[in-house]
C-alpha cells in the first residue's frame, strides 16, 4: 500500500514483488525478501515492543475485523520506510521510528495510514487501473488517471490515519509538523504530490478530520450528559463519514437509552456500556408503556448498531454485552444468553456480561443462577453498582432479608461522594455560557476565525445542532434553536473552571475540585467524566484532561 510520507510506502500492488495468485503467500514472500535484505529486529527489542503497542491501539481504534490478523515488523535499517504488503503485513524501519522521535503521536498517524489502505481496499481499487505488475517484472508506467487515483487514495489514507490515531488517544495535531518535515525531506515521486503541497494538503485534510472528530466528541459529551437524541443524530452523521465499531457501539447506546425511556420499568439495571471499565448509570425508564412504538423503533436501531459493531470485531465483548441487553429488552432471552456467552468466551471475567446474564436468568425465573452470576460480578468488581442493585432485587424476590440488607449496605457505601456545592447553572467558559444567544456569542468571538459544522436533528429546516470551533481563543460551543447549549475548552488557559482545572492538567484535579464523578464512560484511551451537579463533562486521556465542557440540562 501507499505511503504516508513520500517515498516511504509503495502500494503492494505496484511493488515488483507485490502481485501473485496467492495474495497472502506473495505478501509473505515479499516481506521475507525485504527482511532478508535489511534484517528485522527481534520481538523483544524495545523499538519493536513500543511500535507494536501503538500498532495494537491503532488497529483496535480502526475497528478492523479480527485486528489481530495485522502484524508489524521493524526493519533494521536507517532508511525511512513504512510499507504494507497487504494481508495485514506492515513494516516500518528503525530509521523512521527514530526520526519520528520519542512522542508516539506521529507514529500512530503513520501506522493508521497503513491500516487505512488495507481497510479501504485501496489495492483492489488500483489493481484495475494498471498500478500493478507480475512478480519479478518491472511495473509498467501507470496511466495519468491511475496516478491521479493513487494520489487521491493517499489523501484518503491520510484522513483515516489521523482519525484512527485520534480515536486511539493520540494527539495528531502535535505530530503534523514532524510529519510534514519528513515529507519535505524525502521529496516527490510520480505517485505523490509535490512534497510541500502534500504537507499543506495533509494539514488541510487533518484539520477537516479533526473538526469532525470534535463533533464526534461532542456527540459523546451529549451521550454522557443524557442528551441521547442529539447524541444519536451526531453519531449517525459521523457513522456516514467514518463507519467503525466504536461509532456503532456508541450509536447503539444512544438509541438504546432512548428506547428505555419508553419501556416498562422492571427495576433492573442493564449494563449498556462504552468500555468494560465503565460504571453504568441507572437506566432511565418511563411509565408502563412497553408497547409504545418508539420503544420498538429505538430498540431496533440499537440492536442493528450493536450487530454491526460485533460483526466488525467479533472479539469485542462490549458489543456482545450491549447486544445481549437489547435482546433482553426485546424479550428474546435465549438470544440474550447467547450474546452473554459470546462476551464471556472473549473475557471470562467480563463483569457487565455477568450482570446482564444474571438479569436474564432472573427474568426466566432461575433466581439461583441469577444470584450466582451477580455475586460473581460483585466479587470481581466491588465498585460495580449494577451488580449490587440487581442482587438486592433478586434477594427481595427470594425473601432473603439478611442478604438484601447486605446489598443495601453495599449500595450505600458506593453512593457517590458529594462534590462541590451545586451550581445553579452550567459555568461560563471563556465568556461563553449555555443559554446565550448566537448574536452574543458572535460578539464575544469577533475577530476570531470560527469554523462551523452542522448536523440536522430532524427534517424540519433549521432544526440542527451546530458545532462552532474557535481555535484562536481555544473554545467551542454547540448551538441549538439559536441558543448555546454546550461550551467547551479545547486548550490550556480558557477561563471558567476552578483553579488548577485546565486542559493539560492532571486528571486528579477534577476529583479535588468536583468530587467523585456521577458517571464515567470510556472510549478507547479516553474517559468521559460527568459532574451533573456542576453541569460539567470532562474527557481525559493519559492521565490528563483533554477537554472540558459545560452542558446545559435538556431533553434527552
Amino acid at each position: 500500500m501507499c505511503c504516508i510520507l513520500a517515498h516511504l510506502i509503495v502500494l503492494s500492488v505496484s511493488h515488483p514483488l507485490a502481485h501473485a495468485a496467492s495474495a497472502l503467500g506473495q505478501a509473505q514472500r515479499a516481506f521475507q525478501l525485504q527482511g532478508a535484505h535489511y534484517g528485522t529486529l527481534p520481538d523483544d527489542h524495545p523499538a519493536v515492543i513500543r511500535a507494536r503497542e501503538v500498532f495494537r491501539k491503532v488497529t483496535r481504534a480502526a475497528s478492523a475485523t479480527h485486528a489481530s490478523t495485522f502484524s508489524l515488523y521493524v526493519l533494521a535499517t536507517p532508511k525511512l520506510i513504512a510499507q504494507i504488503y497487504g494481508q495485514g503485513i506492515v513494516v516500518i524501519s528503525l530509521g523512521l521510528l527514530e526520526r519520528l522521535g520519542a512522542a508516539e503521536d506521529g507514529l500512530a498517524f503513520v501506522l493508521g495510514h497503513e491500516v487505512a489502505h488495507q481497510i479501504r481496499g485501496h489495492d483492489a481499487l488500483l489493481a484495475g487501473m494498471g498500478v500493478q505488475s507480475a512478480p519479478g517484472n518491472p511495473a509498467p508506467a501507470p496511466r495519468p488517471e491511475a496516478l491521479a487515483a493513487f494520489r487521491a487514495l493517499e489523501l484518503d489514507a491520510d484522513r483515516l490515519g489521523v482519525l484512527y490515531a485520534s480515536l486511539a488517544g493520540y494527539h495528531t495535531r502535535a505530530a503534523l509538523d514532524a510529519i510534514a518535515t519528513v515529507t519535505e525531506e524525502l521529496g516527490s515521486d510520480p505517485y505523490h504530490p509535490d512534497a510541500k503541497a502534500r504537507a499543506l494538503a495533509i494539514r488541510g485534510q487533518v484539520g477537516m478530520v479533526l473538526d469532525h472528530h470534535e463533533m464526534y466528541l461532542l456527540g459523546l459529551v451529549f451521550l454522557t450528559a443524557g442528551r441521547y437524541q442529539a447524541a444519536a443524530r451526531i453519531l449517525e452523521e459521523f457513522r456516514n463519514l467514518y463507519p467503525s465499531r466504536e461509532v456503532f457501539v456508541n450509536l447503539g447506546v444512544a438509541y438504546h437509552k432512548l428506547a428505555l425511556r419508553y419501556g416498562q420499568d422492571d427495576g433492573f439495571i442493564r449494563s449498556i456500556l462504552i468500555d468494560p471499565r465503565s460504571r453504568i448509570a441507572a437506566t432511565m425508564r418511563g411509565p408502563d408503556s412497553a408497547t409504545h412504538p418508539l420503544f420498538a423503533q429505538y430498540l431496533d436501531r440499537a440492536t442493528d448498531a450493536y450487530r454491526l459493531a460485533s460483526g466488525m470485531d467479533p472479539d469485542d465483548p462490549i458489543a456482545h454485552t450491549n447486544l445481549a441487553a437489547s435482546y433482553l429488552d426485546a424479550g428474546q432471552y435465549e438470544y440474550a444468553l447467547g450474546e452473554c456467552r459470546a462476551a464471556l468466551r472473549v473475557d471470562g471475567g467480563f463483569v457487565p456480561a455477568l450482570n446482564n446474564r444474571g438479569i436474564v436468568h432472573a427474568k426466566l425465573g432461575d433466581l439461583a443462577r441469577a444470584e450466582a452470576d451477580l455475586l460473581e460480578a460483585a466479587a470481581k468488581d466491588s465498585q460495580y453498582v449494577p451488580a449490587f442493585h440487581n442482587l438486592l432485587l433478586v434477594y427481595r424476590r427470594l425473601g432473603n432479608a439478611a442478604e438484601a440488607r447486605k446489598a443495601e449496605e453495599a449500595l450505600s457505601r458506593l453512593a457517590a461522594a458529594p462534590g462541590s456545592a451545586p451550581s445553579p447553572e452550567a459555568p461560563s467558559v471563556g465568556g461563553l455560557r449555555s443559554g446565550m444567544a448566537l448574536e452574543e456569542a458572535e460578539r464575544l468571538l469577533a475577530g476570531s476565525a470560527v469554523r462551523r459544522i452542522a448536523v440536522p436533528l430532524s427534517v424540519t429546516p433549521g432544526d440542527e445542532v451546530a458545532l462552532h470551533l474557535a481555535s484562536g481563543p481555544g473554545v467551542a460551543f454547540a448551538l441549538e434553536g439559536g441558543r448555546v447549549t454546550a461550551v467547551g475548552a479545547l486548550r490550556r488557559g480558557v477561563s471558567g473552571f476552578p483553579a488548577g482545572v485546565d486542559v493539560g492538567a492532571p486528571a486528579e484535579r477534577l476529583t479535588r475540585a468536583f468530587g467523585r464523578p456521577a458517571q464515567t464512560e470510556r472510549v478507547q484511551a479516553m474517559s468521559f467524566l460527568r459532574y451533573p451537579e456542576r453541569g460539567i463533562v470532562a474527557y481525559v486521556t493519559g492521565g490528563r484532561i483533554v477537554g472540558l465542557w459545560a452542558v446545559a440540562p435538556g431533553t434527552p
